[in-house]
């Protein structure tokens, strides 16, 4: 079996200090269809919860058009939703004020703070995210 020096691994820099849990939100773009992108990611902690949208204004008219200016009203709404439910710690019996709205599996995460496990969460589950 292969092992790893304690040299090397003393090389490693210490895993940031910072957790959270997060779950992904998922819209259907054209209700009934079945096709889910995602809308944005919201995080936990023991201070908390904040949500970040994974769609810019841009990509939004690139994607819908003028049906973007709705589609972000949409969004908005549906992550207005998720955080004041969310102040419990959790999104376990979540009641979207729209249909086709869907969460992902809860996850872990790691950073420096909790903006930094919403950017992560961002880029994992999302093709669209910019991170600026």
């Amino acid at each position: 079996m292969d092992t790893i020096h304690q040299s090397i691994l003393d090389q490693l820099p210490p895993l940031p200090s910072h957790e959270a849990q997060w779950r992904a939100i998922y819209m259907e773009p054209v209700m009934g269809s079945g096709e889910r992108i995602t809308v944005a990611v919201i995080a936990f902690d023991q201070d908390g919860c904040d949500a970040l949208k994974t769609l810019s204004p841009s990509r939004l008219r690139a994607l819908f058009g003028k049906a973007g200016i709705g589609m972000s009203s949409m969004i908005n709404l549906v992550v207005d939703s998720a955080l004041r439910q969310g102040q419990s710690g959790h999104l376990d019996n979540f009641k979207s004020p729209l249909s086709g709205v869907y969460l992902g599996e809860l996850r872990n995460g790691l950073s420096e703070s909790r903006i930094g496990v919403l950017r992560q969460a961002a880029s994992l589950t999302s093709c669209f995210f910019e991170r600026n």
